[in-house]
């Protein structure tokens, strides 16, 4: 009798926490579903549901971390000629937009000469384009 008690209270302990760890997947399932953004409560069949939208998702980030670690390798294999070609690109281009901004503001100045910005006054004889 004592032999099948001490059996009974040793099945009971396992069973308790065979229904603890239950507990604990259950809850675990439903915040990984909620996390995918899923209602456990409305799907048919959870687990297959979770289990896709999980694959959609690894997928996603292998092919996103793929293209992103050859994109990196690219930049870092390239030349250091293109570097320095593309800087002195910009060095060049820098002078010539100054000039271009130079040639700009010249352009104005002539226009403004060119066209009045009021009539001569019949009165006077200033040139109205002088301030």
């Amino acid at each position: 009798v004592q032999a099948l008690s001490s059996e009974l209270r040793t099945s009971k302990n396992a069973l308790n926490a065979i229904q603890n760890r239950e507990k604990q997947l259950l809850d675990f399932r439903n915040v990984v579903a909620r996390m995918l953004g899923l209602d456990i409560n409305t799907l048919a069949v959870p687990d297959y549901e979770i289990i896709s939208r999980l694959e959609k998702l690894i997928q996603a980030h292998h092919s996103h971390a793929f293209n992103t670690m050859s994109m990196e390798e690219a930049l870092a294999d390239m030349e250091d000629g293109f570097l320095s070609g593309y800087e002195d690109y910009r060095r060049t281009l820098g002078n010539t937009e100054a000039s271009n901004y130079r040639r700009s503001r010249e352009r104005v100045k002539r226009k403004a000469a060119r066209c009045r910005a009021r009539s001569m006054s019949p009165t006077r004889k200033v040139d109205p384009r002088v301030y």
